[in-house]
């Protein structure tokens, strides 16, 4: 349950990956556009630049892949719980003395 928590709110941080990215390459280009009378100097090395593509494609990479996780952990927790449920009505049908009754499991 823990896990499955974990991995929703990396998942939810995920996409602002992008945003910061387009932040940043959208800075760039402003700042070294000669046209709009721009310094031609930015405050961002190569490699900031470099890492700001990569995120146009490393977030939603990680969003998608932590949202497939999170999709299995929680059906596990699902799974566990329906089979939980289903063990305990198991165990009180079997409890159940069917010949002190005029009735049977099921009417």
């Amino acid at each position: 349950f823990v896990p499955s928590a974990v991995f929703t709110v990396f998942a939810f941080l995920t996409p602002y990956i992008t945003v910061v990215s387009m932040y940043v390459l959208l800075d760039y280009i402003s700042s070294t556009s000669a046209d709009d009378g721009g310094s031609g100097e930015s405050r961002y090395s190569d490699a900031m630049v470099k890492s700001a593509v990569a995120g146009f494609f490393v977030g939603p990479l990680l969003s998608a892949i932590c949202n497939v996780v999170t999709n299995h952990l929680q059906r596990r927790v699902a799974i566990k719980s329906r089979a939980a449920l289903v063990q305990l009505l198991y165990r009180k049908a079997v409890r159940i003395d069917l010949t002190a009754q005029e009735s049977k499991v099921g009417e």
